[in-house]
């Protein structure tokens, strides 16, 4: 289950980054906080779902064929709130992309990354990803509508035109 955690962070600190020029349907909801929140949860639903099937036979092809239905049906939730909320897709399925893409092949890697995966490094994993998400919640695209660097001061330049 750590290593589902530890996968879930990694995944939120890339897709709270990536979040940040996105254009979100909802800033108060779908937020930096909020991204890393739901990719911590993704990580400890897939940490879960890997020790359930580990029980059993081929578990890594039963795995990936239960991730992939879970990704379908967030890629389903996000056409689905599109209808309400205007820029759920193209603000969701890139998320979703990064989150369920990182945590699978974390969990693929998990015989690999095993000397990695206690609960220290979790914990560490978590805590980094929620400081990420909470210190980078105020930015993005709210003010303007638009993510973009404040405007440059203009260089004062003189020409022969201005002098004459």
């Amino acid at each position: 289950m750590t290593q589902g955690l530890i996968g879930g962070a990694a995944a939120a600190l890339v897709s709270v980054l990536v979040s940040l020029p996105l254009h979100s349907p909802n800033d108060a909801l779908f937020n930096t906080l909020f991204v890393a929140i739901g990719a911590l949860l993704v990580g400890l639903a897939a940490g879960v779902l890997w020790v359930l099937l580990t029980r059993g036979r081929n578990p890594r092809l039963r795995f990936l064929l239960l991730w992939a239905l879970a990704f379908a049906a967030a890629i389903g939730l996000a056409f689905a709130m599109n209808t309400q909320l205007d820029r759920s897709v193209s603000f969701g399925v890139p998320i979703a992309v990064i989150i369920f893409g990182i945590v699978a092949a974390s969990m693929m890697l998990e015989p690999y990354l095993r000397p990695l995966s206690s609960w220290r490094v979790a914990l560490v994993a978590i805590a980094a990803a929620g400081a990420l998400g909470g210190a980078l919640i105020t930015q993005g695209d709210q003010e303007s509508g638009e993510l973009s660097l404040p405007p440059r001061a203009s260089a004062i330049t003189t020409t022969a035109h201005d002098l004459s």
